[in-house]
């Protein structure tokens, strides 16, 4: 989705506008950051790789999909191809349940 790259782009713009370099991001997100910092970074690559593996399970061209729009628009990737692999796979049947 071209409005999820320009906003992926634009954030990592500020982050290095902010900072001014790459290892100056990798400083305040890693080694200099405070616990809960630190704690969000770890966090949240655990989830995009939980995401990867997940995908990787259900589908091998999704995973490829992921891998190669992450440059691109980011962990944002994983997310939408989940959900491309969630909408392709069939539902089953709802159940009819008896009352009494």
């Amino acid at each position: 989705t071209p409005v999820t790259a320009l906003a992926y782009f634009y954030f990592v713009y500020l982050a290095y506008s902010s900072f001014g370099s790459p290892a100056a991001v990798w400083q305040a997100l890693w080694t200099d950051a405070n616990a809960s910092v630190a704690f969000m970074t770890i966090d949240t690559l655990i989830l995009y790789v939980g995401v990867c593996i997940y995908i990787a399970f259900r589908s091998w061209p999704a995973f490829f999909k992921t891998l190669l729009l992450s440059p691109l628009i980011g962990p944002a990737a994983a997310c939408w191809t989940l959900a491309e692999v969630e909408e392709d796979t069939p539902r089953a049947a709802p159940t009819k349940t008896k009352t009494l």
